[in-house]
């Protein structure tokens, strides 16, 4: 009798034994994964930490950027007034010197001017006389001609001023555009990499949860 006690005592303290060392092993194994999860979340968190802060300096850059765009815009928005002023009073002028021109050439279609000329030399009293009129003749016909360069000149450069106006415009329409575009696009990635950093922070958390149980 005293035999068969001492064998179930025997073979009861083997399998405690035996679940004791199961035991021990399946917990240590247990945090060692935990600690493979910890370390790898850590990285992770870290690398998607770094994401945030680079593009948190494109998003102060572009900040940057859109502050240097803003004050050029301004730049251009007074150019385009100066343009403007400036092609209002070429066409101004070029309205009266057109109507002036053509009041000229009126005129001298009706009064036949230079029938007018010849007669005006061939009436003269001396040579002194023709040079005079020829001088007078001259001057007229040489207003006329640098109106017209005047006029020439003056529709080339409202052209110029026009085109320079515009380019100025579809700048700031262009930089406007740029501006916006890259915000909103930054502003989501941003967004997407702030949820990936609250999701990791979680995961780390359980980890952590698992570890300590």
């Amino acid at each position: 009798m005293k035999k068969r006690i001492l064998s179930a005592v025997l073979v009861s303290g083997v399998t405690l034994g035996t679940a004791t060392v199961v035991s021990a092993d399946n917990f240590d194994a247990k945090i060692s994964d935990a600690n493979s999860r910890i370390s790898a979340l850590t990285a992770e968190q870290q690398s998607a930490q770094n994401q945030v802060n680079a593009l948190q300096a494109q998003v102060s850059s572009l900040q940057s950027e859109q502050d240097k765009l803003t004050a050029k815009n301004s730049e251009l928005e007074e150019l385009s007034k100066g343009f403007e002023q400036e092609i209002q009073s070429l066409t101004s002028q070029i309205i009266a010197r057109n109507e002036k021109l053509k009041n000229q050439a009126r005129s001298a279609y009706k009064n036949n001017e230079t029938s007018s000329y010849i007669n005006a030399l061939l009436n003269s009293n001396s040579i002194s006389d023709v040079v005079t009129r020829l001088v007078a003749i001259n001057k007229a016909v040489s207003a006329n001609a640098k109106m017209l360069e005047q006029q020439k000149a003056d529709k080339a450069l409202l052209e110029e001023k026009q085109a320079a106006n515009q380019e100025a415009i579809n700048t700031i329409a262009a930089n406007m555009t740029a501006i916006k575009e890259n915000q909103n696009a930054l502003r989501i990635q941003q967004a997407d990499l702030e949820v990936a950093k609250v999701n990791l922070a979680i995961q780390l958390a359980s980890a952590e949860d698992e570890k300590a149980s």
